[in-house]
Formats: structure tokens, C-alpha cells, sequence
């Protein structure tokens, strides 16, 4: 009989992220209970059931696609044919918007930042000039910083990226090194582990916010180091290795549009008139 853990390892040798993997066990074991539930057995659940099934989720693009493909995979895994999976209905993706903090509390929180110092200050400001989801930030290197360029793996991909440093990021990577030691990680971690977990990670940036005077979180610093990359350069292809993103449409959802450039745009539409000769 198989397990989830059997589950989970399908997921991986499909080249799936940690991260998603652990999200698609959760989604098929909710879709497991609910049969249990409705007295339903699961190997015998059908497309109708699957409709059923969605009345109890939210009717997100994400909550739906995740169970969409978490059980898509799951029929897969079972030996399954038949595509029931298909029955989950999921709506349009919504426009994705920046989440970029404004140049004024992308400046405030660098200054706090800068000012904290010590792990909050360096973790805050990796986030906002590596572009670095807290994960990575919790597991950077020290072996990766040379040259003025930082290595560090994606934790979505799994590939290695490397990154040119900020001037404002080495000098204070430098005086950090200069007073943590010795040690492989950045942010060592305590009662064992090797490094810090990625929760830690966002309560240091929540504490670097709340001396900025803003309300932050992490993934918040990615976007404002995409999104400024954006709208100083113009270069998608620049921001999209930074990002690290396959799809340079997904990067393009962290253009930021004000309302100045939308009253820019409109003036653009000068047609002329037709002349009366």
C-alpha cells in the first residue's frame, strides 16, 4: 500500500521544489479527509465528487490550481487514467500587482537597516539588493560571497544563482564578517541546526520595519529590489536574471504603473489633426 511519503517522493523525482511538494501532500490529504468525511473511497472518487469537493474550497486561482495539479499528480501516482482531476474548476489568474515598497520606505527601511546592523540589518538588506526570498536568505553562505558577487541556490529551482553585490550590501557584509566569526552560514542557527529557520528571517525584517516606521515582510523586499530594478533600467532581461525567474512574463508583473505614467501614456495618443488644404 502506498504512502504519502511514497507521494511526496513521486513529487521530487518530478523535479517538484520542497516547498510545493509539502503544499500538494497538504492538498491531497485535506481531499482524503473529505472523503473519509462523505464516506467517499477515495480510489473509487469520481468527477462529480471532485465538484462537490471544490464547494468546500476558496475560490482563488491559487487555492484551486494548487489543488488542481496536487491531485492531478496524485491520480498519476495511483496508477489512475482517467483525468477527474480536470473537474476542479479554476478561475482566471488575477492580475498580479507590486507589492514594492515606495523609494521612501524602501529608504527608510535601508537606513534602519543600516543602523540595527548586526543579523536583522544584514538579512533585511539581502532582501532587498540579492532580491533573495527569506529561505535563501536564511541559508546563505559565506563560501558564496568572492568577488564582488554572491552565490547562493534558488529554492525554487534549485539552481545556482550568482549576483553581483551592492556596494551598500558588501560594506555591510564586511563589517558584519568582521564581528560574527567564523562559521559556513551567514545566520548560524541554534539547538542544532545549522542556520536559522525562514521564520526568523521574517521576524528580524518585521523588527527592521517596525524601527523604519512601515510594515513590511519579506517577500515585500524581493518585489522592491524587482520592481526598482524596473523602473530605473527599463531592462526586463536584467531584472529577469536577478529575479531568477524562467518566464520574464512573471517578472513583468512587478512593473509598478502610477497614475503619472498612466496620464503619460494616455498623452501620448497625439494623432494630429487632419489639415484642412
Amino acid at each position: 500500500m502506498s504512502t504519502f511519503m511514497d507521494y511526496e517522493d513521486y513529487l521530487r523525482g518530478r523535479g517538484l521544489s520542497p516547498t510545493t511538494v509539502r503544499i500538494y501532500s497538504g492538498r491531497v490529504r485535506q481531499l482524503l479527509r473529505w472523503c473519509y468525511a462523505q464516506g467517499i473511497e477515495p480510489e473509487r472518487l469520481t468527477r462529480l465528487n471532485l465538484r462537490d469537493y471544490c464547494d468546500t474550497m476558496p475560490d482563488t486561482w491559487a487555492s484551486r490550481r494548487s489543488a488542481r495539479s496536487a491531485i492531478g499528480h496524485w491520480i498519476a501516482f495511483e496508477g489512475r487514467t482517467e483525468p477527474i482531476h480536470e473537474a476542479i474548476l479554476v478561475p482566471r489568474k488575477p492580475r498580479m500587482r507590486s507589492r514594492a515598497l515606495t523609494h521612501d520606505e524602501a529608504r527608510r527601511l535601508q537606513a534602519a537597516a543600516l543602523m540595527v546592523g548586526g543579523r536583522e540589518g544584514v538579512a533585511t538588506l539581502c532582501g532587498l539588493y540579492l532580491a533573495a526570498r527569506r529561505t535563501e536568505i536564511a541559508m546563505l553562505t559565506w563560501d558564496g560571497y568572492a568577488g564582488g558577487r554572491f552565490r547562493f541556490t534558488r529554492t525554487k529551482t534549485h539552481d545556482v544563482h550568482e549576483v553581483p553585490v551592492h556596494p551598500t550590501l558588501a560594506e555591510a557584509l564586511d563589517r558584519y564578517k568582521a564581528s560574527a566569526g567564523g562559521g559556513l552560514y551567514l545566520f548560524p542557527g541554534d539547538r542544532g541546526r545549522p542556520h536559522v529557520v525562514p521564520t526568523t528571517v521574517w521576524e528580524w525584517v518585521k523588527g527592521i520595519g517596525r524601527a523604519a516606521g512601515i510594515e513590511v515582510h519579506t517577500h515585500q523586499l524581493r518585489a522592491t529590489a524587482l520592481t526598482t530594478v524596473l523602473e530605473a533600467t527599463g531592462n526586463l532581461r536584467a531584472a529577469q536574471e536577478l529575479a531568477g525567474h524562467q518566464d520574464p512574463s512573471v517578472t513583468a508583473g512587478y512593473t509598478r504603473v502610477s497614475d503619472q505614467m498612466m496620464r503619460d501614456a494616455v498623452g501620448s495618443l497625439d494623432f494630429g489633426q487632419e489639415s484642412d488644404t
